[in-house]
């Protein structure tokens, strides 16, 4: 495999109480909640996970992300020649 392509994806991750690390950030569903927003990547052909941020939930999705995609491409083996990636809307800066 000389190319893959890598999926990005963050997901809001309601909490109860006051857990550390949380914030109000937006959620459609249940407003004025708590929670965490991580960041996560995938390798689409496989599945396999490759990286994860821990955020707050006060953060966009595209929330440091050029580093994020940084630190990937810096731990790729050097026979992946080709990378594209996929992400859904919530990453548009």
């Amino acid at each position: 495999m000389t190319s893959i392509t890598l999926v990005l994806d963050s997901q809001v991750m309601s909490v109860y109480g006051k857990q550390q690390r949380t914030a109000v950030g937006y959620h459609p569903k249940k407003k004025d909640r708590r929670s965490y927003h991580p960041l996560l990547g995938f390798i689409g052909e496989t599945r396999d996970y490759v990286a994860g941020v821990f955020r707050s939930g006060c953060h966009h999705a595209s929330y440091q992300l050029i580093p994020f995609l940084q630190g990937i491409l810096k731990n790729l083996p050097v026979y992946i020649k080709k990378v594209r990636a996929r992400a859904d809307s919530g990453f548009l800066v």
